[in-house]
């Protein structure tokens, strides 16, 4: 009986994302809301595009000197107001629809037909 090996490649790339980030432990912010301000602006301003992995909560934590507990609670929040998805054993990405600021009101949107 013969056995082959089969080598598995992903379409996404596992290359991590270095994210020029720093954390200020004298503000009055604290350290999670600090953090996922400036992971929602990265992916606000195009720092962060859509479908690009994240690194993961011990990677950031370590290179931000905070507690991976900082990390995953900042990764939360962001989940939860759509920012980021999770892909099953693959990490986190920045997800496809992330929200967009809202428009101004005094300019009319395009209507429908």
């Amino acid at each position: 009986m013969s056995t082959s090996c089969r080598l598995w490649e992903t379409t996404l790339p596992r290359i991590p994302v270095d994210l020029p980030l720093s954390v200020d432990r004298e503000a009055p912010t604290a350290l999670v809301t600090q953090l996922g301000d400036l992971l929602r602006t990265a992916m606000r301003d195009g720092t962060l595009k859509s479908g690009e992995r994240l690194p993961s909560s011990r990677s950031l934590a370590r290179q931000l000197s905070v507690s991976r507990t900082v990390v995953t609670e900042a990764y939360q929040q962001l989940y939860a107001e759509g920012w980021l998805e999770g892909r099953h054993g693959s990490g986190t990405y920045v997800a496809d629809l992330a929200p967009r600021e809202p428009e101004d009101p005094a300019v009319p949107s395009p209507t429908r037909l």
